[in-house]
């Protein structure tokens, strides 16, 4: 994966994880919690989910090799780059999460 092209990653996941915390903000705002501090603690939960879910879960499993695993159907989605935790992956990927 060339420099750019993680950079480009890195840009796209900090931008989404911009949009998902302004969704989730204006969504629980529609809630009608009788209480700032709930309003605040649902708002911190949320997007603390959802942007864990984006960065450390879904850039891994889109660059996870399936082949040999029981989820080897999932291979014809993913381009199977990696066969483990090499120096490779982590220069690619690592730096990204």
């Amino acid at each position: 994966m060339t420099l750019l092209a993680g950079n480009g990653i890195t840009i796209a996941i900090v931008i989404l994880n911009s949009v998902l915390k302004v969704v989730n903000t204006s969504l629980v705002g529609f809630i009608g919690y009788p209480y700032n501090s709930d309003v605040i603690s649902t708002i911190v939960v949320s997007v603390f989910i959802s942007q864990f879910i984006n960065t450390a879960v879904v850039l891994p499993i889109a660059n996870a090799n399936f082949k040999n695993t029981t989820l080897g159907f999932l291979g014809f989605a993913v381009d199977n780059l990696y066969r483990d935790f090499g120096s490779k992956w982590y220069s690619d990927v690592g730096g990204q999460i």
